[in-house]
């Protein structure tokens, strides 16, 4: 027997991470995506297995990401020359350009 999903807990927990992941991106969309998916994925196991499926659809609101979509965004950072940062390499202000 499962308790009923709180949508609305669960809503501003995505909130919450979100806004941590943002503070913490320095203004990089792909560092915030990968941020908070983690942080989702972390909270999401801590959830009874059948409200997981909504959890997911509600964090995709904010900006969750699958492992695939973030290989792919990885991929294509490398593709480009970007660091790990998602920036590139000679303006990243991690001094990423600077490793030989």
């Amino acid at each position: 027997m499962f308790l009923e999903f709180d949508k609305l807990a669960w809503q501003l927990a995505c909130e919450k991470m979100a806004d941590q992941a943002n503070r913490s991106c320095g203004l990089v969309y792909e560092m915030f995506e990968r941020d908070f998916s983690c942080a989702v994925n972390h909270a999401h196991h801590s959830l009874p297995e059948a409200h997981r499926p909504e959890a997911i659809e509600i964090a995709k609101r904010f900006g969750w990401a699958s492992e695939e979509e973030l290989a792919a965004t990885q991929r294509l950072m490398d593709e480009a020359g970007c660091c790990n940062h998602g920036i590139d390499r000679n303006c990243c202000p991690m001094g990423c350009g600077d490793i030989e």
